[in-house]
């Protein structure tokens, strides 16, 4: 752990703290607008506030990640939310601008994703982007934990003055952090290189993924786990009310535990040992996300929740060691692109993961959300196998080709 310096342990510590705030504000928002509305189509349309910047901005904002200093943008991205959601605490009548507030916080979190995936290597030094992804995900992990139950608890006596203002806190936290780092965020630009205008920057960006098989069609089977992985988070709760072992307040918090459990252990453990890092990222990538969708396919299947608890924590561990190799992958495009390639993979995610959402969202209310599960298992399952098709048949081709595979990355 000391020999990634205390700069990467203040981005660490900063990342933790922010994102149990985001998760925060998630659920505190959710069941504000609900008891103030009663309405959950405006809970609704809330989350569709909150992934419209993804869908339209998060390519935009990723060029600023490569296009200023990569520290200020985020230092900027974590006090505008805390401006942002603090202001939430002086409304008083009427919610309709919380929707644009979500809208300005999903822009800065896209602008933060992609400045902290593009740095990632320039911080720590190429050599260490294993060990500095695993526990930046055992991070957000702990954030996820940790966030959705203060708010849950502060929720429940109505605290949400409270709720927000430590939300805020978190995000000016997270921008001490950075402020007090001494590390470089990027590489030094040629003085004659002239700056790209924001359509420059975004044809660049695109055109660089769209020449590299590899990194397309990893970016393609993340975004089917994404997608697949909305119907999980809509069949849980579901999940939860049929068991009939327990309350479905507590099964669900178990099957929380133990997915936040699993993702841990595949990150900070599993993920670094050699027979998956001496393995191609894009196998090790592949591999582990049509793993993570069978498990998950399985894990809705059981009859029991004890059954249930154990492969979803396999799909976890499987999900922990695609966070940590999809990231590696990304990390290696060159230093001047690395912060739109993360703010695509970001941007193509989220937009998946809402899309899964709606869909499956609308499909449940016909069809039993367990043949739901399934079939977005074996979509994703089949993505995966074409995907291992792909690099073996580009690997298995003349000597030219594998060079070009290689420098790819």
């Amino acid at each position: 752990m000391k020999e990634l310096g205390k700069n990467y342990w203040y981005l660490w510590t900063g990342c933790a703290v922010s994102t149990m705030g985001t998760y925060l504000s998630i659920i505190i928002i959710n069941l504000f607008i609900y008891e103030v509305t009663g309405s959950p189509f405006l809970v609704g349309l809330f989350f569709l506030f909150r992934l419209l910047p993804a869908f339209f901005a998060g390519n935009i904002v990723s060029v600023l990640a490569d296009k200023y200093d990569r520290r200020k943008m985020m230092i900027l991205a974590d006090l505008s939310r805390a401006v942002l959601i603090f202001s939430v605490v002086f409304l008083r009548e009427g919610l309709y601008p919380l929707y644009f507030i979500v809208i300005g916080i999903a822009m800065c979190d896209r602008l933060y994703q992609s400045c902290l995936g593009g740095s990632i290597p320039n911080i720590v030094g190429k050599d260490k982007i294993l060990n500095a992804n695993s526990y930046l995900s055992a991070a957000r992990t702990i954030g996820l934990l940790i966030g959705p139950v203060l708010g849950g608890l502060l929720a429940s006596t109505k605290s949400y003055t409270l709720a927000f203002s430590i939300d805020s806190c978190s995000y000016l936290f997270s921008a001490l952090m950075i402020f007090l780092m001494s590390a470089k965020f990027q590489e030094e630009r040629p003085p004659e290189e002239k700056p790209l205008s924001m359509m420059e920057g975004l044809k660049q960006g695109y055109g660089f993924i769209l020449a590299r098989v590899g990194l397309l069609s990893v970016i393609i089977i993340r975004c089917l786990d994404a997608f697949g992985s909305a119907a999980l988070n809509i069949s849980i709760p579901i999940f939860s009310n049929k068991l009939g072992q327990l309350t479905p307040g507590l099964c669900y918090g178990l099957m929380y535990a133990a997915f936040g459990l699993g993702e841990v252990v595949g990150a900070l453990y599993i993920a670094r040992k050699p027979f998956i890092t001496e393995r191609p990222k894009e196998v090790v990538t592949g591999w582990a996300i049509l793993f993570m969708g069978m498990f998950f396919g399985i894990a809705l299947s059981m009859p029991s929740l004890e059954l249930a608890l154990i492969f979803i924590f396999l799909s976890a561990v499987m999900e922990g060691i695609t966070c940590v190799t999809y990231n590696i992958y990304l990390q290696k495009s060159p230093d001047n692109v690395r912060g739109r390639i993360v703010g695509t993979s970001e941007t193509a995610v989220w937009t998946s993961m809402g899309i899964g959402m709606f869909i499956t969202g609308l499909i449940a209310e016909k069809i039993n959300i367990v043949h739901v599960v399934q079939v977005c298992a074996i979509l994703i399952m089949l993505g995966c196998l074409i995907h291992l098709f792909i690099w073996k048949k580009r690997n298995s081709a003349p000597e030219v080709s594998r060079s070009e595979s290689i420098a790819e990355g």
